[in-house]
């Protein structure tokens, strides 16, 4: 089967772990955030939005675990997918009590299917977090649990959210839960010999070590006070933080001049390169109000658009072959428009009403303004609008 090809920039999708290669002008970033993580029970990563949280953890901090030498596996957790599940069930019993547990546990197994399926004297508790990570343990793996878009946290009950908490904070206590030594108790079977006592000090000594999990939080920075949420289990969550900046202008140089030029047939346009003049008017015009900073996103949807208009091998891009800034994020809104018009089937006149009052508000000063839907979800006819909007990235979710 021929492997599908792709873009060398992605545009509005943040990277993803096969993207590591052409996910470029982060890498000092990746490393301080390894190493904290490496050094921390928990930590929260949190960043405006737009700016690319998704994106570093997965091309850049999930593929340094995996050629790392620790025993940590990187698994993302998310529960924003099943919000409108939790907002429309009426009646909360026990079971969706357990949901946020359940779902993360859910999502481990779908990327890690466990190869061990017991522990001694423990019966099986496949919904028992600390019985999850033990399991990995038992193999020689630790659980690295990354939360990202945490703060949809928010939207599920308060029984929810704290008996998620609870149970995540087992894993980071020094003994066995409660109801686990209870189990453990009540079905650890009669010794008679030398060596069935010492395979009963070699299980209660694995049962008894420390977990040694790590938990990151990726939070979108008006949302921080998300982490309130923990602070009873977890009152210094706060204490480990990265914080993630818009890129500078060294290493938005980086993204922006070597995807283009990375070797390889899976990319849909061949290699191409940047004369220096151009990346330079190309920054300038970037950075107009001179704050020294530069929006991922919006370098993404300018390359993207640069990528898709080049046809020639080894092509060299100049200065009067580049877009104008305002055009390319004009052509983005429109292109992405008319998926959501043609989607949603809207008529033309209902479709220019809704484009001039909402494209007013993402299109400032020829750049992109970072809008979050509750600005524009102004009627409960407009949802299915809004909604279309954030799956084309016109609108940012996190």
């Amino acid at each position: 089967m021929e492997k599908q090809k792709k873009y060398r920039y992605p545009g509005v999708n943040y990277f993803k772990t096969t993207d590591k290669d052409i996910f470029c002008g982060r890498t000092e970033d990746a490393r301080k955030l390894f190493t904290q993580i490496m050094l921390s029970d928990t930590m929260v990563l949190h960043a405006e939005s737009g700016v690319g949280k998704s994106s570093l953890i997965q091309a850049g901090i999930i593929p340094m675990f995996a050629k790392s030498k620790s025993n940590y596996i990187p698994v993302t957790i998310r529960f924003g997918g099943n919000i409108s599940k939790i907002k429309n069930d009426k009646d909360k019993d026990s079971e969706a009590e357990e949901f946020l547990i359940l779902e993360t546990i859910k999502q481990i197994n779908e990327q890690y299917p466990i190869d061990e399926t017991e522990l001694p004297y423990i019966k099986t508790k496949e919904d028992d977090l600390w019985c999850v990570a033990k399991l990995f343990e038992k193999q020689g793996q630790s659980l690295l649990l990354i939360f990202d878009q945490f703060e949809e946290l928010q939207v599920y009950s308060r029984k929810q959210i704290d008996y998620f908490k609870q149970k995540l904070s087992e894993l980071f206590h020094s003994g066995i839960p409660a109801l686990i030594d209870d189990d453990i108790d009540q079905n650890t079977p009669a010794i008679s010999s030398i060596e069935e006592r010492k395979e009963h000090n070699d299980n209660i000594s694995f049962l008894e070590q420390p977990l040694s999990v790590r938990a990151v939080f990726v939070v979108r920075e008006d949302k921080l006070g998300t982490m309130s949420l923990l602070s009873d289990y977890f009152p210094n969550i706060l204490k480990n933080d990265y914080i993630l900046l818009p890129l500078d202008r060294q290493n938005a140089k980086k993204a922006i001049e070597e995807p283009a030029k990375k070797p390889g047939d899976n990319y849909k346009s061949s290699k191409f390169s940047f004369k220096g003049e151009a990346i330079e008017h190309l920054l300038d015009r970037l950075d107009e109000n001179k704050t020294g900073f530069f929006d991922p996103f919006q370098i993404q949807i300018v390359c993207s658009n640069i990528e898709k208009k080049v046809t020639e091998s080894n092509e060299i891009i100049s200065t009067d072959k580049l877009p104008k800034i305002i055009d390319t994020i004009n052509d983005f809104y429109k292109e992405k428009w008319n998926n959501v018009k043609e989607h949603i089937k809207l008529d033309d006149q209902e479709s220019d009403a809704l484009r001039k009052k909402i494209i007013q508000e993402l299109v400032i000063n020829e750049k992109r303004n970072l809008v979050h839907k509750d600005v524009l979800l102004k009627t409960k006819e407009e949802e299915e609008i809004v909604n279309e909007l954030l799956k084309e990235g016109l609108l940012l979710k996190n």
